[in-house]
């Protein structure tokens, strides 16, 4: 008989051409299943077989639930998909191509319990390939641990999106209820680069983040994983920069420093955009201007 120990947790599990990972996929559901947790299981494109075998093996068990339609939603509409159709406490995302053990998830779910004024819970980041060989190069961490442990500042959640800390949301469990409470879903920048990170970012604008060292999750890397086909461009960073002002004013509505919060936002996005312009050349501003202000019009 399974435990009831993460009877409070609901793993969520998005799905696109997700058979080649299906053990994995497996392997995530029954370590939590074995602890109590409830699966949230979503196919918005049904492009593959995969979520009609789950439902297959799964279709008995109460604390499994399915849904697959074809309305072609990308990955943030299936995030936020999930996220409002959770019903538990806590919720833990987890692609299909990474591991959460049960064990990690209950260690995490235990530090947000003791910890009630925080609002997300990671652990340590372990990078492998598809064939499980350790990637120790690409080992994310999460850096500052004694920072991670305390209220946030402003300057600490810029860091996220323009210094790189903390790769990413889809490696902890996270208060589900504050997440509704204040509408925190997430938003899509033009290219759907960053959504994630952003989110995160607006996490952190409402409570504090606990660090677990002895909780792993274990990411994989591969040539077809999303992230690495991302590659930055200086609009890029425009793009995040006003998804990030968008979440402040709407989390702190009246709040006289909001004029401060743009100039340090918009200047961290400056300088980032002009490293990448730096790193990847010139950027051609001909497009930019309406035919008649064209700056190539104004040479000397």
């Amino acid at each position: 008989m399974n435990s009831t120990i993460l009877s409070d947790l609901t793993c969520l599990l998005p799905l696109y051409r997700s058979h080649r990972f299906i053990h994995i996929i497996m392997d995530n559901i029954d370590q939590h299943l074995a602890l109590g947790a409830q699966i949230l299981i979503s196919d918005k494109h049904g492009q593959d077989p995969c979520v009609e075998i789950l439902d297959q093996i799964y279709q008995d068990n109460p604390l499994v639930s399915l849904h697959k339609n074809t309305d072609e939603g990308d990955w943030i509409d299936n995030i936020n998909f999930m996220i409002e159709n959770t019903g538990t406490k806590y919720a833990r995302i987890i692609p299909h191509d990474d591991s959460a053990s049960g064990v990690s998830s209950q260690k995490l779910v235990a530090s947000l319990e003791r910890n009630p004024d925080a609002i997300m819970a990671s652990g340590i980041v372990r990078a492998f390939d598809l064939d499980d060989n350790p990637l120790p190069n690409r080992d994310e961490l999460n850096e500052d641990e004694d920072k991670a442990n305390n209220q946030w500042t402003i300057d600490d959640i810029l860091e996220f999106t323009f210094k790189g800390r903390f790769a990413g949301s889809f490696k902890g469990v996270f208060n589900c209820l504050l997440v509704k409470e204040h509408k925190l879903y997430m938003r899509r920048t033009p290219t759907s680069k960053d959504s994630e990170r952003l989110w995160l970012n607006a996490l952190a604008m409402v409570g504090r983040f606990q660090f677990e060292p002895d909780a792993m999750f274990k990411k994989r890397y591969h040539a077809d994983s999303t992230s690495t086909k991302w590659h930055h461009t200086p609009s890029d960073y425009l793009d995040a920069a006003k998804i990030l002002i968008d979440y402040f004013i709407e989390l702190f509505p009246g709040r006289e420093s909001i004029d401060k919060v743009k100039f340090i936002i918009y200047h961290n996005t400056i300088q980032k955009a002009r490293y990448l312009e730096h790193k990847i050349g010139k950027t051609n501003y001909s497009n930019v201007f309406p035919t008649h202000l064209n700056a190539n019009n104004y040479k000397n």
